[in-house]
């Protein structure tokens, strides 16, 4: 007999198929109490002038990524164009390449830094 043979399979007819009512659900946990926003004029000299700075990185450092990429892509027309040989298309993407890693790095780092201080702004 095969797998999908069921049918020929002999059924006993005494068992019947149980249906199942809904379960009982636990009761729904209450949700954490939302911490209260701290405004940015309540916080203290020295770590408003923290922030503004990784602020100012952060923003420095997402627009060297975008520079990057669109360098990236002038890197592949010249290619196309034959301005570029292959050894030196793969050297230059490389270092584009390890470069943009170390700012993916520096953003995370930089990230998590506003995080823990409390920044709320959106980052992207």
């Amino acid at each position: 007999m095969g797998l999908f043979d069921k049918w020929r399979r002999k059924s006993d007819t005494r068992t019947q198929a149980v249906v199942r009512g809904r379960e009982h659900m636990r009761p729904a946990k209450p949700l954490p109490e939302r911490e209260e926003r701290v405004k940015f004029d309540e916080v203290a000299p020295e770590v408003q002038q923290k922030l503004l700075s990784l602020v100012a990185e952060y923003e420095r450092l997402s627009r060297r990524r975008d520079e990057l990429q669109r360098e990236r892509g002038e890197l592949t027309f010249k290619l196309d164009k034959g301005e570029l040989t292959a050894m030196e298309f793969r050297k230059q993407l490389r270092e584009k390449i390890q470069e943009a890693s170390r700012l993916t790095e520096r953003m995370k780092e930089t990230s998590n830094q506003l995080s823990a201080l409390g920044y709320r702004g959106v980052l992207n």
